[in-house]
């Protein structure tokens, strides 16, 4: 403020003036603060917005991978009981044509090696298939 005599204005002296245009300054560095701090919260905003999009996108790709992995599961699961059911299936057919048939074509000793021969002692002390069935055999028809 100056020391200078005051002229009134209209009923307004300077000093009012002064206080006036300081008002105003004041006024103005207000809304340039408010104005910096809108944009910020604007800018701030927008990225928001943009991470919560990115979520967004995230999240509904994850939803289709986890039903397209559900999917792939339920079929896999039908396929597993389709080939289970295949399996048995054919299990019940081979049971059924070798019914009451010499099984020593397999080969096969009953402990599960390969069969020593016709009427040779298995290594395991297990009676050997083949020699079983040729020994019944061999007795039927005398």
């Amino acid at each position: 403020m100056t020391t200078q005599p005051r002229i009134p204005l209209d009923g307004l002296t300077s000093d009012a003036l002064d206080a006036l245009y300081d008002r105003l300054e004041r006024a103005q560095r207000s809304a340039a603060l408010h104005a910096d701090a809108y944009r910020t919260a604007d800018r701030r905003a927008d990225a928001l917005e943009a991470e919560r999009n990115r979520y967004r996108l995230a999240w509904q790709s994850a939803r289709q991978r986890a039903a397209l992995y559900l999917q792939s599961n339920q079929n896999f699961a039908a396929s597993i009981d389709n080939d289970h059911a295949a399996y048995l299936q054919l299990a019940t057919e081979v049971a059924r044509l070798t019914a009451g048939q010499c099984t020593h074509t397999r080969a096969m000793c009953g402990c599960g090696r390969p069969d020593p021969g016709a009427c040779h002692p298995c290594p395991a002390s297990h009676p050997s298939l083949r020699c079983a069935c040729a020994c019944e055999l061999a007795k039927a028809n005398p």
